[in-house]
């Protein structure tokens, strides 16, 4: 189905620049962005996902820039572009505390381990830090997925860590 989801992307594109409205170009940007993020189409997709926080940030959008911000940063860690990928994770922590937004503080704090734990810096101490501060979040949130990612990231640092049967429990 890649060939039809090309055409809705290029066809929404179209129109998304005809409505000439900044919020539904950012939208449309961020919803392409992760579509070719899923297929590796990584250049487009970083193209699309900074153009999706230009737009939020203009219209100081925060939790559709912070989820855009977060998909950026992924994308560049899927590539194993951990350097690049932290900014947009330690950027992203401090907006989402003030802006009491609790998915870009997950976001942010998940996203520093998983760079952290590539790029061995910083210290596992710290690592563990970013851990318990994300496992403090409100019981509300974060939703079934990020639970997933939580345990998965906290299972891989405790084989860093080399605590393999916590690890596995983690898991």
């Amino acid at each position: 189905l890649h060939a039809l989801a090309n055409r809705y992307s290029k066809l929404s594109f179209q129109v998304s620049q005809k409505v000439d409205k900044l919020a539904t170009q950012a939208y449309v940007s961020e919803t392409i962005g992760v579509y070719y993020c899923g297929v590796c189409r990584w250049a487009e997709a970083e193209i699309l996902f900074e153009q999706a926080i230009s737009g939020f940030n203009q219209l100081e959008m925060r939790r559709s820039w912070a989820e855009c911000s977060s998909l950026l940063g992924k994308t560049f860690y899927y590539q194993g572009k951990y350097k690049q990928a932290l900014p947009y994770f330690v950027d992203l922590l401090p907006a989402g505390q003030y802006h009491g937004d609790q998915a870009a503080q997950h976001w942010a704090l998940l996203g520093q381990v998983e760079c952290a734990l590539r790029l061995g810096q910083p210290a596992l101490d710290q690592v563990c830090a970013w851990l318990e501060m994300a496992k403090l979040l409100p019981a509300d949130y974060p939703g079934n997925t990020q639970h997933v990612r939580f345990y998965g990231v906290l299972a891989l640092t405790l084989i860093y860590r080399g605590d393999p049967a916590l690890a596995r429990q983690a898991a």
